[in-house]
C-alpha cells in the first residue's frame, strides 16, 4: 500500500509546475499582431440589417436573402452575415408557421384535433 501512495505521489510531482531558482526580472510581454486578412466582425446595425434581409428575402423571394447574403459573404471580409440572414429567414419561417396555425384553429372554431 506504501508503494502504491509512493508511486502516485511521484507521478503527480512529476507534472505539477516548475519555478525558476533564479529570480526573473525581465517581464514578459506579448503583442498581438493582426493581420489585414482576419474577417471583420459585424456591427449591430450590421446584425439588424441583415436579420431584417433574411426576413424579407424569405417572405419576398423564398431563399433570395440567403443567396444575397452568401454571396457578400464569400466576396467580402465580414463574417457572420449569412449567419443573421439564416436567423431572419428561420424567424419567419416560425412566424408564418404560428400564423397558419393560429388562423386554422379559427376556422376550425377551436376544434382542430379530429379524433376528440
Amino acid at each position: 500500500m506504501n508503494r502504491l501512495v509512493l508511486i502516485f505521489l511521484f507521478f503527480g510531482i512529476s507534472f505539477s509546475e516548475l519555478y525558476a531558482s533564479f529570480p526573473v526580472t525581465e517581464s514578459i510581454t506579448t503583442v498581438d499582431s493582426y493581420s489585414s486578412l482576419d474577417p471583420e466582425e459585424l456591427s449591430k446595425l450590421d446584425k439588424r440589417l441583415w436579420f431584417v434581409i433574411g426576413l424579407l428575402g424569405l417572405a419576398l423571394y423564398g431563399i433570395g436573402g440567403l443567396l444575397l447574403a452568401s454571396i457578400y459573404q464569400a466576396n467580402s471580409k465580414k463574417k457572420g452575415v449569412f449567419k443573421w440572414a439564416l436567423r431572419g429567414a428561420v424567424t419567419g419561417i416560425l412566424l408564418v408557421l404560428a400564423i397558419v396555425i393560429i388562423a386554422l384553429v379559427e376556422f376550425a372554431d377551436g376544434d382542430l384535433l379530429p379524433f376528440d
